[in-house]
């Protein structure tokens, strides 16, 4: 999607904001960016399975939703699954709220990354800016990162995590980020023992190793485009909800 798509949709979500054709002025920024994504594109198009990645059907549902009657038992579950996709991922992890697989991997896993549990205070923030204070639509309370050699990897492992109810894809190598990213989300229902009906809902981000080391070779460019939108939206609206969700619309597809 278009940066011109980020912006309507924000003057969509907040009322009175207008940011029509303010986004371009990221010029510079925004050019390397894309070039150093579209750069890494070339190599990983010769990899291996990248013309059925790049056909992946996408399964967009109109609502994807946590069964959790409280945020603070939507945390639980969040931790019971954290725990459950960890083991199924791999034995040895290292220590921290955020972690990375160290070995025993499962033979489908390159590299995995474990997130760890969004606090309670973000899960509230992310729930009164994206979907009205409705904590339930949060998806990606738990969340893994799993990083492939090549694109055949990655599919693979999409196959190996077919045992868990797949309930929502977006193939960003179909349809990249207004930035130029690449990826697969992608969110899986994992059953929680000991209860009766929905488990939990866990995102996984699939990338690829070119496209993850240029995200990461490209992080201070990412920093600024919070302040960014804050200096070009309203004074009344800078550092707002409405310059948080600018700024977020960037890094993700856009509007869906």
């Amino acid at each position: 999607l278009s940066l011109e798509a980020v912006e309507r949709d924000a003057e969509r979500r907040f009322p009175g904001v207008a940011v029509r054709g303010t986004l371009a002025d990221l010029g510079d920024n925004v050019r390397a960016i894309k070039r150093a994504y579209a750069d890494v594109m070339e190599a990983v198009k010769l990899q291996p399975g990248y013309d059925a990645l790049a056909r992946l059907e996408e399964l967009r549902p109109t609502l994807v939703s946590q069964v959790a009657a409280s945020v603070n038992a939507l945390l639980e579950d969040a931790a019971r699954a954290r725990t459950i996709v960890a083991e199924a991922l791999a034995d040895d992890w290292s220590e921290g709220s955020r972690r990375s697989a160290l070995g025993g991997k499962r033979a489908f896993v390159d590299r995995a990354d474990d997130a760890g549990v969004k606090s309670e205070a973000k899960v509230r923030e992310q729930a009164a800016e994206d979907y009205d204070g409705d904590f339930a639509r949060l998806c990606d309370v738990a969340r893994f990162t799993l990083c492939f050699k090549t694109p055949d990897r990655l599919l693979s492992a999409l196959d190996a995590l077919g045992d868990w109810e797949l309930v929502r894809l977006k193939n960003r190598f179909a349809s990249p980020t207004p930035l130029g990213y690449v990826g697969v989300d992608a969110c899986f229902l994992v059953p929680l023992p000991g209860r009766d009906g929905p488990g939990h809902v866990v995102e996984f981000e699939l990338t690829l190793d070119g496209v993850d080391a240029a995200k990461g070779q490209l992080h201070s460019r990412y920093d600024q485009y919070e302040p960014f939108v804050s200096r070009v939206l309203p004074e009344r609206l800078a550092g707002s909800a409405a310059a948080a969700a600018v700024a977020r619309g960037l890094r993700n597809s856009g509007p869906d």
